[in-house]
């Protein structure tokens, strides 16, 4: 390959960086998988279409980290340029395109997986109008970003051939990438936002908001290494040694990749968690009563907190008068729900089964 101007070691390689993100964070991402499904079969003992989204995503994300693996140890990634051999040139472009896929895929489906979610727990008709907005736009960019990064080349093989380029018609890289990051962190914002004002409209302590809040921001963490992993991306196309500056892009695509679905799986391990505490911790932990007629709200959009699937020894699991109700738990997003103006009603959860059923109080 053309040379840098400067003598530099074949054995310098950078890629043991990238293979131990690619593994290391893709299995924290799987662990995380799995303790949602454990929670979805065992505890709540149902599935939604959120949950299958999810998993699909972290398939994506370990073709993402396969496809990382490969450019290392097949191809360029990491070695500085002029160590490149042609060979080492083509199989890193081949399993670049084949990563680039994988990482858009995985992104698109980890935020459709969060916005099936919203559609689930958050029941205000307008809400309702607002994520099937929200995901047809995540879904119309995410499917423009993939197809045309499938098509970034025409023909596809020029993306890897360099003699076919030659001839071939292609997207400008740096107005690509840049496409991308701007659909990336716009839909990012898009999920952030979308619950603020259904959290708002709920009338709780402040405290509960702020823990509210604070699950469905899970997702700015995610954007904190967006913008990290920017000035990596743009480092590259005025890079004398690409191969060798690649490697810091490999390994913020993967962390960021795998961070979302984690994040995206915290937010619904909470019935897991209240299995898993002591009992006792976590009822004075959530539980808060309303003590007035001023303070619970006569809306019909209101929402009524209620742990379905708690694991506390008690027969009762929540009563409740106008003047008086008692929240076993505002921190569980499978149990949003309205509550509607009615007699007292005794919720019990029985011993034996995870069945709920309820009885009006006299």
């Amino acid at each position: 390959m053309a040379s840098t101007g400067q003598h530099v070691s074949g054995s310098d390689s950078r890629g043991g960086s990238v293979i131990a993100a690619a593994i290391s964070t893709v299995c924290i991402a799987a662990i995380f998988v799995t303790l949602r499904f454990i929670t979805r079969a065992v505890i709540i003992r149902v599935f939604s279409l959120s949950d299958w989204t999810i998993l699909v995503a972290l398939l994506f994300s370990a073709g993402n980290s396969a496809g990382s693996i490969l450019e290392v140890t097949k191809g360029s990634t990491g070695r500085h340029f002029e160590t490149v051999t042609p060979e080492q040139f083509v199989n890193g472009a081949k399993s670049g395109y084949f990563t680039t896929l994988s990482y858009i895929a995985s992104l698109v489906a980890v935020k459709l997986s969060i916005l099936f979610l919203y559609l689930r727990i958050l029941s205000q008709c307008s809400t309702h109008r607002v994520c099937y907005v929200a995901i047809a736009v995540v879904g119309v960019l995410g499917l423009w970003s993939l197809l045309s990064s499938v098509l970034m080349c025409i023909p596809v093989s020029a993306n890897w051939d360099l003699v076919a380029r030659e001839h071939a018609r292609c997207f400008s890289g740096p107005a690509k990438w840049g496409s991308d990051i701007a659909i990336h962190i716009f839909t990012e914002l898009v999920v952030l936002v979308l619950p603020v004002r259904f959290v708002y409209s709920l009338t709780m302590p402040a405290l509960h908001k702020v823990g509210l809040y604070g699950l469905f921001a899970f997702g700015i963490i995610v954007c904190i290494i967006s913008l990290i992993r920017i000035p990596s991306i743009v480092a590259i196309s005025h890079s004398k040694d690409p191969t060798w500056d690649s490697a810091k892009v490999a390994v913020w695509s993967c962390i960021e990749l795998n961070i979302a679905i984690i994040c995206a799986c915290c937010m619904t391990l909470k019935p897991l968690i209240s299995r898993i505490m002591p009992a006792r911790l976590w009822s004075s932990f959530c539980q808060y009563r309303r003590q007035s007629d001023d303070e619970f709200p006569s809306s019909s959009h209101d929402r009524y907190f209620f742990q379905r699937h708690y694991d506390v020894p008690l027969s009762v699991a929540t009563v409740g008068t106008r003047k008086e109700r008692h929240i076993a738990d505002p921190l569980d997003l499978d149990t949003i729900d309205k509550m509607p103006d009615e007699p007292p009603r005794v919720w019990v959860r029985s011993e034996s089964s995870d069945v709920i059923s309820s009885s009006s109080g006299s």
